[in-house]
């Protein structure tokens, strides 16, 4: 035997149905854009995204290099300047004893003045 649906249900049936079918196919929808936006992660962004990180890599190494050689040139220089400058304070040194002890004793000769 089979019971008999109340009408009150039985009215019901025709809009469950209808709500069934609008959730059936938002769902159907919604997994086919999932799907295209997990391709397009994958398959689009994702690629760039190393592409980018590759660049950014090279560039930083390119900067570290200059960087590095920078400091090496400053350095060079640096070096150069300090021993530019202790051989004019050395040559001064010796200009200033051989001033003081040959030619200042000897200031009445024409070669050294005073």
């Amino acid at each position: 035997m089979k019971a008999e649906l109340p009408d009150t249900v039985r009215a019901l049936i025709g809009p469950v149905k209808a709500a069934l079918a609008a959730y059936a196919s938002s769902f159907d929808s919604l997994a086919a854009n999932i799907l295209k936006s997990d391709e397009l992660f994958w398959k689009s962004m994702i690629p760039q995204t190393v592409a980018m990180l590759e660049k950014v890599d090279k560039a930083e190494a390119s900067l570290k290099h200059a960087s590095d050689t920078t400091k090496t040139d400053t350095f060079a220089n640096i070096d150069t300047t300090i021993s530019m400058q202790e051989f004019i304070a050395g040559l001064a040194l010796v200009l200033g004893v051989h001033h003081r002890l040959v030619c200042r004793p000897q200031h009445h000769q024409a070669r050294c003045r005073p």
